[in-house]
């Protein structure tokens, strides 16, 4: 390997002053002990030019995809759901379709800023810089559409908060007892984070982040059994009585920002940041497993 255009063995060499920028120069392969200097040589007579259109194709090597990832990324249909194993490249895979729709503008949404970094790297490298990828974490989508200023909740924070504000009510906990890390996520998940502004499915329409104790009853019995569901609501009225703010605004913050945005969509309310998001033409969203139902409405809701 010589390096990028701008390496010092390059500057050395002859005509690659006219080499794209951001291109690479291989010019040997070496044994890992050899450290002998390799020089850069000339642009025209010793390199031949390989882009990443033809390196993404076969003529150099075999394609990159797997057969399955190649399925899904050419696939046709206006929605399209993945699932996979961690690690068998699903992530790859949505990438990959996401520049292969076409689409003059993507927004790609993703639930870390890691795969966000990711994502933002991938499309730079390797594609069109005549479109646009705009790449966002969750968090961040919902602040650019609903026009909020607000910082990223603690999530650590908020199940302290939760834990302190249980410990009155432990002997009614029930089934629960010592288990509030699980009785959080099921409130987060089932009781604030399954709330619709409208009835979709199993999903009743819901005045506020909160699903009526009885759509709860309904869709959790059957999993959880009658008296940790009875638990569950009875901790979560006996929170309600203590405080005047709703659940959602003291413990899962991202959820009742999620309902403004899903409220806005739905026309009950007016989203200062909708405007922007109105002319892509193409949504990928990785990781969403990681949704509850009201922040995945909110992304079915906007595309629709």
């Amino acid at each position: 390997m010589v390096g990028p255009a701008d390496g010092g063995p390059l500057q050395r060499g002859e005509g690659f002053q006219a080499a794209p920028e951001s291109a690479i120069f291989l010019r040997d392969i070496r044994h890992h002990d050899d450290h002998s200097e390799a020089h850069a040589q000339s642009f025209q007579g010793h390199y031949l030019p390989v882009s990443v259109a033809e390196m993404r194709d076969e003529e150099y090597g075999p394609a990159p995809w797997t057969i399955p990832q190649l399925r899904f990324a050419s696939a046709r249909q206006p929605v399209r759901l993945l699932k996979g194993h961690p690690g068998s490249g699903k992530t790859t895979a949505l990438l990959h379709a996401a520049d292969d729709s076409g689409a003059a503008r993507v927004l790609y949404i993703t639930y870390s800023s890691d795969l966000a970094s990711l994502a933002r790297a991938y499309f730079d490298r390797y594609c069109s810089r005549e479109r646009v990828f705009h790449v966002v974490t969750y968090q961040r989508f919902l602040r650019e559409l609903t026009g909020s200023n607000a910082p990223s909740a603690s999530l650590d924070e908020a199940r302290r908060r939760f834990r302190g504000d249980t410990v009155p009510f432990v002997r009614a906990l029930g089934a629960w007892t010592d288990r509030a890390p699980a009785l959080f996520d099921e409130l987060h998940a089932h009781l604030v984070g399954a709330a619709l502004p409208v009835k979709l499915s199993r999903f009743a329409e819901c005045r506020g982040p909160r699903v009526p104790d009885e759509n709860y009853r309904q869709r959790r019995v059957q999993f959880l059994g009658q008296p940790a569901a009875a638990a569950a609501l009875d901790l979560a009225s006996r929170l309600e009585r203590n405080d005047s703010r709703p659940l959602a605004e003291r413990y899962f913050p991202e959820l009742a920002l999620a309902w403004q945005a899903a409220s806005g969509l739905s026309g009950k309310a007016r989203l200062a940041g909708l405007e922007r998001f109105l002319d892509f033409d193409c949504i990928a969203v990785d990781e969403c497993q990681d949704l509850t139902a009201l922040e995945a409405f909110v992304v079915a809701e906007l595309e629709r």
